[in-house]
């Protein structure tokens, strides 16, 4: 199928200008124009084989390019709606089976560029098993099917009147590229309700014929295809499609993949972009950041239970999803803009800060937030500014110089809450700025400890939510962890590095690029912060340069005490 469309669109696109069917608005330029061009051309790279290499990092699914192609559809030449059309019909395959249970009609290539295969332990195809590939796909599907509807209770997908040769649900094993997992097609002739502001859908599902040169590759990364796609099946085909609201299809979709498959774990590979990017809004889409948020359901459901996110879905049958997402919490004696500040800190506690018991569970396992800015805090004044954006969540980290060579490092979460203006796609950013003192001018600012105050400007102070964490009160100042990490050369001062020693003690301190060569050596005495020892670097090499960013090691050597671990260093 995808062979033959890219045919199409080299037929299509050799047309001259002149010769094109494009009606003449679609010659005006526009932004809008602009976008619809850049998503087909988006849509063209990730869903052609042949495009090149494949992305850093795979989208999961296709789902919102089909937002995408619906928002801009006539904005498009009639060329690349031809195109479209072509790409997101039902593939035409040379042979098919049913599940054992009836549930799924699986559909396969026995020859040529589709045709399945399973994965050796190197990750390579392994010859003839096509049929052993495609077995594998029917009881994977047929569990996923019995997990989310009989387990979780979720309704079936509607039947397709008889499209793909019965009223099974169908399954289309492709080769994908390693750009998509898989995808959940609902097209304009496939709708069940259209007089509803968010239609039903009849669909059916494309996936990969091996998943090699994924993040995870093989039966692995068919599971938790299985459990994302089929849940989007469900999404559409029972509580409807809200053209804007992808972002919560999507972290639904992804949050499945680790309640049907708990150990796989393939949404890790998109946190460390999420954590990064936390400032952009929680209802925005953009390839990643909707895949990482699926530790929002991981968050609902450890607060509530996850029949709370099967409630938003019911909601959803009858609303946008922010108002659902409201709907349902309200139900329990809170609301969203009660529970995305809290949300917030459960960021904070990652990685050397983890606290699965409170926070997320497998916080350990998660990167830690990227500070959009720092200042190192000279008393007796510092300032803050920055922008944020509706339901944006940003961290920014102050290092206070207590003297005799001492500091701390405070932390504050800003959440903005303004759901009405993001319901309203509300997409501006607002000024603010955070003042620091220890010689308070008036009662206007609140402290934050050991003498420090912090007073938070903004126009609009309600729709916003300050949490200021002073690292000295919580687990930082108990933990052998360095701290901060990452660490912002020039920006953050020097990275301590805690040690298990009751006095100062004279230590061996070497630095390890990621390929282990020796970037920085010394001897010298520790110093105390919070009460214990650590070993302090100010991010310079042995010629005295700031280190580049990236990952270093460090080994410390005290006595007969040996202490070593990864930094992460960012220069900006």
């Amino acid at each position: 199928m995808i062979l033959d469309t890219l045919v199409l669109l080299l037929v299509l696109q050799s047309r001259t200008i002149s010769q094109s069917t494009v009606p003449r608005e679609f010659d005006q330029t526009t932004e809008d124009k602009k976008q619809a061009d850049s998503v087909f051309s988006h849509i063209m790279r990730i869903l052609s084989p042949t495009a090149g290499a494949p992305a850093p990092i795979a989208e999961k699914c296709g789902f919102r390019f089909q937002a995408e192609i619906k928002k801009y559809w006539n904005l498009l030449s009639p060329d690349k709606q031809a195109v479209i059309k072509a790409l997101f019909a039902r593939p035409t395959l040379q042979a098919s089976v049913l599940s054992p249970s009836g549930h799924f009609r699986i559909h396969y290539d026995t020859t040529g560029t589709n045709t399945p295969a399973l994965l050796d332990i190197n990750g390579s195809r392994l010859p003839n098993t096509a049929r052993a590939y495609i077995d594998s796909v029917a009881a994977i599907f047929d569990h996923v099917w019995d997990f989310e509807t009989s387990s979780l209770g979720y309704p079936a997908p509607p039947p397709d009147q008889g499209a793909g040769g019965g009223n099974e649900y169908d399954i289309y094993v492709v080769e994908l590229g390693g750009n998509l997992y898989g995808e959940t097609v609902f097209n304009q002739e496939d709708i069940l309700n259209s007089t509803r502001p968010n239609p039903t859908y009849m669909s059916y599902i494309e996936i990969d014929n091996d998943y090699i040169g994924y993040y995870t590759h093989g039966l692995q990364a068919l599971r938790v295809t299985a459990a994302h796609e089929f849940h989007h099946a469900i999404q559409v085909g029972n509580y409807g499609f809200w053209q804007n609201d992808v972002y919560y299809y999507e972290l639904t979709s992804t949050w499945m993949e680790d309640v049907v498959y708990t150990g796989i774990n393939d949404y890790y590979q998109y946190l460390p972009l999420y954590f990064s990017n936390t400032s952009i809004p929680f209802n925005v889409s953009n390839g990643y950041v909707e895949y990482g948020r699926a530790i929002w359901g991981k968050f609902i459901q450890k607060r509530f239970g996850a029949a709370r996110m099967k409630r938003t879905w019911e909601f959803i049958s009858s609303m946008p999803s922010l108002q659902a997402v409201d709907a349902s919490l309200r139900e329990t004696g809170t609301n969203f803009i009660r529970e995305l500040p809290e949300f917030s800190l459960w960021h904070f506690y990652t990685g050397h800060r983890a606290d699965p018991i409170t926070y997320f569970t497998e916080s350990r396992s998660f990167p830690e937030v990227r500070p959009v800015d720092l200042l190192d805090f000279i008393p007796p004044e510092g300032m803050i500014s920055s922008t944020a954006r509706n339901l944006s969540i940003q961290f920014f980290q102050l290092v206070v110089d207590r003297g005799g060579g001492q500091s701390d490092t405070i932390s504050m979460a800003l959440t903005n809450i303004n759901l009405v203006a993001a319901e309203n796609s509300d997409d501006r950013s607002y000024t603010l700025s955070y003042l620091f003192t220890t010689q308070p001018p008036d009662e206007s600012y609140e402290t934050l400890g050991d003498g420090l105050k912090v007073k938070f400007i903004v126009n609009d102070p309600t729709n916003w939510k300050s949490i200021g964490i002073v690292n000295s009160g919580i687990s930082l100042a108990a933990v052998n962890a360095p701290y901060p990490n990452p660490f912002f050369p020039g920006k953050s001062g020097r990275i301590a590095f805690p040690i298990d020693v009751p006095q100062r003690t004279t230590v061996t301190l070497n630095i390890y690029s990621s390929s282990f060569d020796l970037i920085c050596s010394k001897v010298e005495d520790s110093a105390t912060q919070f009460g214990k020892q650590v070993v302090v670097w100010d991010g310079r090499n042995s010629s005295g340069n700031l280190v580049s960013s990236g990952i270093y090691v460090y080994r410390i050597v005290s006595g007969d005490k040996e202490y070593k671990g990864k930094i992460a260093v960012v220069r900006q």
